[in-house]
């Protein structure tokens, strides 16, 4: 044995050390079995097998095996493959090299490298082509479907996932069949198609059926299930859950038992029908407790605590909620605090707690910001608590003003006895208690004062945040009709006038994000606002140079010069910098002999002539217009380049 095969053994046999917990007594007679055949040197393409198949079996228990040897294999496949071979010989090392690839390819995948597990999926296509392996290419195809999921590319997951699909019913391969028909309603699913992702789940379901695999059956039933809970058929998503309990309860898979008990317990749940969800939720979460799986912990304690809400048990509430919480908080895991921060602002909420559930509806908005996608629906549980709490602090008030006026009647009656006894004591004594009843009064205003401006602060918060949402559904909207715009001039002006509502929404982005309502920071503004359109014309290589000082512009001035900026730079970007080798773009902003300054140049080819002549462009009219409204003037002049020079008056440094 040489020194390479005495290393790999002896990794072998320590991971086997340490995974009898989680292997059968048949997978480590196998894994035995492929040590020794790596061990005693047989054939190179045995010895490949061998490493290809050890680390599908071990992969699951420590998922840096699987990287450790599909390597190997791939090192030797390589190195066959270098020598003279026979057509059969090198057909053979190519296809185990295309395991191997793969293998490496769904590690970086599972690891968040989506480019590197890419580029291993793309070596795996060439070579499966090159021996027109239809079997790899199919589990190729439907990795690449799985790698543009998680990258939220769905559209392009799908038609991946029906290539690979086509190629299992030419293979008539029942098994992978039934695989790519559940990717594809999962698929179709994200995208809300929900009748063709009902069609495929049912398709998949029979394909495991035939194939006995109960376990993946399961896995559909709860898929479909959850469909129809969608659909508001509550009754038909309990029939599935149950048919996926019956399957995992045979197969004592106790994970797969946790999810299906919580997914029945949340129908009853629908159905109002508390006492049942509470017992099978309850039953979920002893599962997930036994097999230590912190998020479903978590999703079944925050389903508990809704139904302690229903029940009315607001402590217990309270109580769940908050271990929730703590849990979702140690795992990281922004859908659970979420989801559990929710639950607390109601319970809190119940108790009178108003406080505690004001920062709790905080908390889930900022994890729902948080969390990466497009959804601009907007509670208003936020404005109806800061009502009542103020409504609570506003009764409070009248209630402590009435006992003052009390008070302050009856010592005006004692004033007026001790009046006729020493009026000098009588003016001591009431000059002290107005002193103090005023320090008082006024105390109370200040802590009322603070409180209001922090709710007008919040409120703003949101109104910005609200404001952004719309225009990016705007944005969204223009971008769905420039998809069905064939006229090439309509679809430019779409598309500008897309980026211009991006530049507006990108300033009332930074105002809640900044938690600064009324100013708008000149240099982050410029470098996010450039760093985008350049990505969006994919000019990447376009040097950026901002030259801004400690300036902070109020809203008025900033939302003008913001798409003043957008139409320069748009403007640079489509038409200087065709066949230019170093494109730059500088732009300076400074006041100067209280005057605001903005310098934008670039290297490109256009001409200050053409640029004043084009008027009647709706770029250039916007432009003299936005300068006008800031009291400005505008020069163009030609320097290794165009540069535009606009001085205003109109503005407010804050």
């Amino acid at each position: 044995m040489d020194f390479r095969n005495f290393i790999t053994c002896f990794f072998l046999f320590l991971f086997s050390l340490f995974s009898l917990d989680s292997i059968g007594n048949e997978e480590q007679m196998r894994i035995e079995q492929l040590a020794n055949l790596i061990s005693t040197q047989q054939h190179d393409s045995t010895r490949a097998a061998a490493y290809i198949e050890l680390s599908t079996i071990l992969y699951t228990s420590d998922l840096d095996t699987l990287l450790y040897l599909s390597k190997k294999a791939s090192e030797i496949t390589e190195q066959n493959l270098n020598t003279n071979l026979s057509k059969l010989e090198r057909e053979t090392f190519i296809k185990l090299n295309s395991e191997a690839l793969a293998n490496i390819g769904f590690y970086y995948q599972t690891i968040g490298d989506y480019s590197t597990a890419r580029s291993y999926y793309l070596k795996c296509l060439k070579l499966d082509r090159e021996i027109k392996n239809l079997r790899g290419l199919s589990s190729t195809f439907n990795n690449m479907g799985m790698l543009f999921t998680y990258k939220g590319n769905i559209k392009k997951a799908l038609k991946y996932y029906l290539i690979s699909l086509k190629i299992d019913e030419f293979l008539q391969d029942d098994e992978t069949i039934g695989t790519s028909l559940n990717n594809i309603a999962y698929t179709y699913e994200q995208l809300g198609d929900i009748s063709n992702a009902l069609m495929y789940y049912q398709k998949a379901q029979q394909y495991f059926q035939k194939q006995n695999d109960e376990n993946s059956e399961a896995a559909v039933f709860i898929n479909i299930g959850s469909i129809y809970r969608k659909q508001g058929k509550t009754a038909q998503s309990l029939n599935y859950f149950k048919q996926s309990l019956d399957n995992y309860t045979k197969l004592s898979n106790e994970l797969g038992m946790a999810s299906a008990l919580l997914n029945i317990g949340v129908a009853y749940f629908d159905l109002k029908q508390f006492d049942s969800s509470l017992v099978y939720i309850e039953n979920s979460l002893k599962y997930y407790k036994k097999n230590n799986r912190v998020s479903g912990i978590t999703i079944a304690l925050v389903n508990l605590g809704k139904i302690h809400l229903e029940n009315h048990a607001f402590d217990k509430a309270i109580w769940v909620g908050e271990e929730a919480l703590l849990l979702a908080k140690e795992n990281g895991n922004l859908y659970n605090i979420q989801n559990s921060a929710q639950l607390l602002s109601k319970a809190y909420q119940q108790k009178d707690r108003y406080k505690d559930a004001l920062q709790m509806h905080q908390l889930y908005i900022n994890s729902r910001d948080s969390i990466e996608n497009n959804e601009t629906q907007r509670s208003t549980i936020q404005q109806q608590l800061a009502y009542d709490y103020e409504k609570k602090e506003l009764l409070s008030r009248a209630e402590n003003d009435k006992k003052l006026a009390i008070a302050q009647s009856e010592k005006q009656k004692q004033k007026a006895i001790i009046l006729i006894v020493s009026i000098g004591l009588i003016l001591a004594l009431i000059l002290g208690l107005f002193a103090l009843n005023r320090w008082r009064i006024t105390q109370k205003q200040k802590i009322l004062i603070e409180e209001k401006n922090n709710k007008i602060n919040l409120l703003l918060g949101e109104i910005h945040h609200r404001v952004k949402n719309n225009l990016q559904v705007v944005s969204s909207l223009l971008s769905l009709q420039e998809r069905n715009i064939k006229d090439e001039t309509a679809k430019t002006a779409i598309s500008e006038g897309k980026e211009r509502v991006k530049s507006i929404g990108l300033i009332h982005k930074m105002l809640y994000q900044n938690d600064n309502y009324t100013c708008i920071e000149m240099n982050s503004f410029v470098h996010e606002l450039a760093n985008g359109l350049i990505s969006t014309f994919d000019l990447n290589k376009v040097l950026l140079k901002v030259n801004i000082e400690n300036i902070k512009i109020d809203v008025d001035t900033a939302i003008p010069l913001g798409l003043i900026l957008n139409e320069l730079i748009m403007n640079s970007l489509k038409y200087a910098f065709y066949e230019i080798d170093k494109p730059n773009l500088n732009i300076k902003l400074f006041e100067k002999n209280k005057q605001m300054v903005l310098e934008f140049s670039d290297n490109g080819k256009g001409k200050a002539e053409d640029l004043k002549n084009s008027t009647h462009s709706f770029g250039m009219k916007l432009i003299h217009s936005l300068t006008r409204q800031l009291n400005g003037n505008l020069s163009i002049i030609n320097a290794d380049g165009l540069k535009i020079t606009i001085t205003f008056a109109s503005y407010k440094l804050v």
